[in-house]
């Protein structure tokens, strides 16, 4: 059906096309990687006027049962991310 010579061709191509393939992937991985922390490092509301922005602006909100949890959350997110 094929011919053989063709398929060793192809044959030996192929360790080159599957690496090329991943080393590709590699660098889209990395890059929408890169992009996330730097989107998650970028402050997403500006301070009020005449005052500086502390941390997560939400924490008053944060019932304090909960804060320990949500801080351990934050910690293993970080963590991971770096």
């Amino acid at each position: 059906m094929f011919d053989t010579n063709l398929c060793l061709a192809y044959a030996r191509q192929l360790p080159d096309h599957i690496k090329a393939f991943f080393e590709e992937m590699y660098q889209k991985s990395n890059h929408h990687r890169e992009r996330f922390v730097a989107e998650a490092a970028a402050p997403r509301f500006a301070a009020p006027a005449g005052r500086a922005a502390a941390g997560f602006a939400g924490r008053d909100r944060i019932p304090p049962a909960v804060r320990p949890a949500f801080r351990t959350g934050l910690e293993q997110m970080q963590q991971k991310l770096s």
